[in-house]
């Protein structure tokens, strides 16, 4: 009789413990509550409550418009990179230049007239022009800077085109690309480069590459 009643208990035991997790499985979860930065977009993301916060700043480096008309930049880096492979006078074979300088020049943005770049380096679209490479704008006076009056300037998504005319009265373009850009900082580059090889073994071949990058902090 014992053992009936003590095989009884265990079952009633048995029922009510699988009841209770029956019920545990019933009852929802909710999900923990989340925060994941995107640093790409600077957006918040909840998880769960299917919300998105989107922060009041933005510091990337590609989302800021850029509004150039009636600006003025500081040039807090400049540099100028030249590298001639083959021989094409005046540029003797296999030249290889490199210079760099720190806050140093300003370029001022305008199509109202009196607009200028004024830094160490020779901003200058010289492979579509000549299909040669020039050498970079030297003086005797380290702290002297050379000054291309802006003419005008067509502003596009990634690029900066612009028209000048030299106090000789030579008319040419600078190619900007837009390499950086926020609200106070700029980075332009003005690449040039040609790649082409003797034809049957007749002429020289004229390989080389230009590059001119400016680093600007706004000023106003």
């Amino acid at each position: 009789m014992k053992k009936i009643i003590t095989n009884l208990l265990l079952a009633t035991i048995v029922i009510l413990t699988s009841c209770s997790k029956e019920e545990d499985l019933l009852t929802p979860v909710n999900n923990p509550t989340t925060t994941n930065q995107i640093t790409d977009t600077i957006n918040y993301t909840v998880t769960g409550n299917d919300t998105v916060i989107v922060c009041s700043w933005d510091t990337s480096n590609n989302n800021s418009t850029l509004s150039l008309e009636g600006t003025k930049w500081e040039v807090t880096r400049s540099s100028f990179y030249l590298n001639n492979v083959y021989p094409i006078c005046p540029i003797p074979h296999d030249t290889i230049v490199s210079n760099v300088w720190g806050n140093v020049g300003e370029v001022y943005f305008t199509n109202e007239g009196g607009g200028y770049f004024e830094t160490h380096t020779y901003l200058v679209d010289c492979a579509e022009l000549l299909n040669e490479p020039l050498f970079n704008y030297w003086n005797a006076d380290p702290t002297a800077l050379m000054v291309q009056p802006i003419d005008r300037y067509v502003q596009n998504e990634n690029q900066i085109l612009v028209n000048v005319t030299s106090t000789t009265g030579w008319q040419y373009t600078i190619t900007l690309d837009i390499v950086e850009q926020t609200n106070t900082n700029l980075v332009l580059e003005n690449r040039n480069s040609v790649q082409s090889r003797q034809i049957n073994g007749q002429g020289y071949p004229t390989d080389w590459v230009r590059d001119i990058r400016l680093e600007m902090k706004k000023v106003n």
